[in-house]
């Protein structure tokens, strides 16, 4: 399963770009949990580690005015940073993670 955070989902753009990646990570065949609540950061944060799902996308205004990027992260190593992909990449990136999440 991927946990897809929208941060700033009022923001229009957020919301098209993280209503695309889930219908590119669910057109994929990936089990998504899409967080689409309109809360801080730190919440959302805080429920997908409690929720411990292996994978985290995050959809937000810094990664979009970055040329159309979302944010992979991977929960089993909590020092290993973040990777940010174009959006276009957001499945294959995703994918990857996944396998050597196993």
């Amino acid at each position: 399963p991927v946990h897809l955070v929208a941060l700033n989902i009022e923001r229009e753009e957020v919301r098209i770009a993280a209503d695309r990646v889930y219908a590119d990570l669910q057109a994929a065949g990936l089990e998504v949990l899409y967080e689409d609540r309109e809360e801080s950061a730190g919440v959302k944060f805080s429920d997908a580690d409690l929720l411990g799902m292996p994978v985290r996308v995050t959809v937000s205004p810094r990664t979009l005015t970055d040329g159309e990027k979302v944010e992979l992260k991977r929960r089993r190593d909590e020092r290993e940073k973040a990777v940010v992909v174009p959006l276009d990449d957001a499945v294959q990136g995703v994918k990857q993670l996944l396998a050597t999440s196993e």
